[in-house]
């Protein structure tokens, strides 16, 4: 008996290519309990148990080898798409590799966390992990921000990806940085953490005369947060100054970084808003909809205060705003339904009359976006799960309202459907499984 367990074992945990099965031998200690058995006599004298046995080891095979297919297709986050390059993250180290010409060269390292440490390449559980890695626009540097398990602060690496000699080598190492992006391939604004505050913005020039650093911005009160973040199209910085019940954002062109940032709207208890910036103005998401619901409004940068804001896209009663993403010519909401289902809503710029919804799947639970490097973007890639599914990755265009699933190529293709109460018509693009 136990020499069939071990058999078994052998068959479903060894190797990846499976060979023959071969009829297993009884050892001595299954002599002993089948007396009718003798050491070294096969075990398998009727041909029929011999065919029940191969056609349970098949079944198991087809079953690890359906469960490695549904599972190895789980996308990875770490996959930063440049220009050029694609940047890929494994183990603390950052490499890279040209677009469309994977398995010409060997992927070249571009970062490792060991460098925090004096370059030694000994894996250490312990070192730390990667958090927030950006490309600069030009993708001539290359910045990304390591976190250690016993420190609340966060060390940046810079790195330069042009005309260097390899291997790579850190350009910069800064202390304390929480958030950062890329002004220019010269200049990175990053905000400063000391313990658990927050409450500084730095702007680093890269120049030939060496480094150079000049505080932007600071807080004051304590209750707030400070926060770098870059616009979708690449043409705004905004500093995000948050509480627990307000917000207030600074905005500044990434084409004159030297500029001093322009407040959009002064914080008041109760007011919390975003800003993005598309077509030339700025799109913001406020709670300032019916039960202090988040709608999106517009407004021009010359004159970006609240009394200039003009609502664009308010949900329905009880729909309630979970993500907002913004491609270069519609907005695209994830929604919430009363009854907790999650649907797409499609915003054009152009004609904000002009709304497309996609009910996504019922066992849909959380939406992920995977927010590209790169300005423009037409479409949205996400990533849908559930407690019970693993994350599964799609794409989404509204220029061609359809949504496709990465690992199939099914498509579904929208229809008119009932318009949702109280909100202008809109198309309805059915969720294909």
């Amino acid at each position: 008996m136990h020499s069939i367990t071990r058999s078994l074992l052998r068959a479903f945990t060894g190797s990846a290519c499976w060979s023959p099965v071969k009829p297993t031998t009884v050892t001595l200690a299954a002599a002993r309990c089948y007396p009718s058995c003798h050491h070294g006599v096969q075990f398998f004298k009727c041909p029929r148990q011999e065919q029940r046995y191969r056609n349970l080891v098949q079944r198991y095979r087809r079953k690890l080898r359906g469960a490695y297919n549904k599972y190895s297709d789980i996308p990875d986050n770490t996959v930063i798409q440049g220009r050029s390059h694609a940047y890929i993250e494994d183990g603390g180290t950052i490499y890279r590799c040209l677009h469309g010409r994977p398995g010409v060269s060997e992927p070249e390292k571009v970062l490792s966390i060991a460098w925090l440490r004096g370059g030694e390449e000994e894996e250490d559980e312990e070192e730390g992990t990667l958090q927030r890695v950006r490309l600069s626009p030009g993708e001539h540097l290359l910045a990304a921000t390591v976190k250690t398990p016993h420190q609340e602060e966060s060390r940046c690496i810079v790195v330069r990806l042009v005309d260097v000699t390899l291997p790579h080598q850190p350009l910069l190492i800064l202390d304390n940085v929480f958030s950062f992006e890329w002004a220019s391939d010269n200049t990175l604004f990053f905000s400063k953490q000391e313990g658990l505050k927050c409450q500084t913005v730095y702007r680093l020039d890269l120049t030939e005369e060496g480094v150079r650093n000049t505080l932007v911005y600071e807080e004051h009160d304590p209750e707030f947060f400070v926060e770098v973040g870059r616009s979708s199209d690449g043409q705004l910085l905004t500093l995000n100054c948050t509480s627990k019940s307000s917000s207030e954002v600074r905005i500044l062109l990434s084409s004159a970084p030297d500029h001093a940032p322009a407040l959009v709207q002064p914080r008041q208890p109760g007011l919390v808003y975003y800003v993005e910036h598309a077509r030339g103005e700025l799109y913001i998401l406020a709670n300032t909809g019916p039960g202090q619901e988040y709608q999106l409004l517009r407004t021009p940068p010359c004159s970006p205060s609240m009394r200039s804001w003009v609502p664009v896209f308010t949900p329905a009663t009880g729909w309630a705003v979970r993500d907002m993403e913004l491609l270069q010519d519609h907005c695209l909401f994830t929604l919430r339904h009363p009854s907790g289902r999650l649907h797409l809503e499609t915003v054009s710029l152009e004609d904000p009359n002009c709304l497309l919804s996609l009910e996504l799947p019922s066992w849909a639970c959380a939406f992920e976006s995977r927010r590209s490097s790169l300005a423009g973007q037409r479409s949205v890639r996400f990533l849908l799960s559930s407690p019970v599914i693993p994350p599964s990755a799609h794409a989404y265009s509204p220029s061609s309202p359809t949504c496709s699933s990465q690992s199939t190529t099914r498509t579904c293709h929208s229809k008119t459907a009932t318009p949702h109460a109280c909100r202008p018509p809109v198309r309805m693009a059915p969720w294909c499984p």
